[in-house]
């Protein structure tokens, strides 16, 4: 069947489709340590954040497969587009084409994953929501949101303390005993226990209704509460 002429070039339709499917189309990416679901904008956003030398090569690694896979796919909606004999039709499946990667964007299945914890599922939007409300508590990381007493609770063996987290990123019990330090770590506050060189706390970021939810290394789920 002989191709007929479209409205729009293959190679803008395959510009356009291309950074569509890479800004909003959901991704696997598979490591040992994680996994996640999230858009091929997402892993260049780590790139530019700066990230170290073997997660960057395998963060490129799923850049260059995913762009690869939108472009051989892009080549055949166009193909396929192409013998349809109505040239509104055609236009309209090119714009039904290119609308698929913003309608995967309302889709909750943006998810990440480690051994540590889980950050949720979320929609494209929610999850820009969240790491734009995540980098604002980074950005004031040392004010009352995240500094002051806590009182904090092991689910599992039952362990309770107050603690301290102070704005020079430390946090101490009560009595001032130094414990360890903090740092704010892409969607959560880890707190790393001096006396326990591989003991670290991932609190769950932002607070909500003045608590945070965590694990520790071992796995084990606890709770932050913030004290007047």
């Amino acid at each position: 069947m002989k191709p007929y002429p479209m409205p729009i070039s293959r190679r803008r339709f395959l510009l356009c489709f291309v950074a569509l499917c890479v800004a909003f189309t959901p991704a696997f990416i598979f490591a040992l340590w994680a996994h996640r679901v999230e858009p091929a904008s997402a892993l260049i956003l780590y790139l530019v954040g700066g990230v170290s030398r073997p997660l960057a090569t395998l963060l490129l690694f799923y850049i260059g497969v995913y762009i690869g896979i939108f472009i051989l796919f892009g080549i055949i909606a166009y193909a396929l587009a192409r013998l349809i004999p109505h040239r509104v039709v055609r236009g309209l499946i090119l714009l039904v084409f290119l609308a698929l990667p913003i309608a995967s964007s309302f889709a909750r299945v943006v998810h990440s994953e480690d051994n540590f914890y889980s950050s949720g599922t979320y929609t494209f939007w929610g999850a820009v929501h969240r790491y734009l409300e995540v980098n604002r508590i980074a950005g004031f990381s040392v004010d009352a949101n995240l500094t002051g007493r806590w009182w904090f609770q092991n689910y599992v063996d039952g362990h309770q303390a107050e603690i301290v987290i102070y704005p020079d990123h430390t946090f101490t019990d009560l009595d001032g005993t130094r414990i360890g330090v903090w740092d704010i770590d892409d969607e959560h506050l880890v707190m790393r226990h001096e006396h326990r060189s591989e003991h670290s706390d991932y609190w769950q970021l932002p607070v909500v209704d003045h608590c945070l939810h965590g694990v520790n290394t071992p796995g084990q789920r606890m709770a932050l509460w913030r004290l007047p």
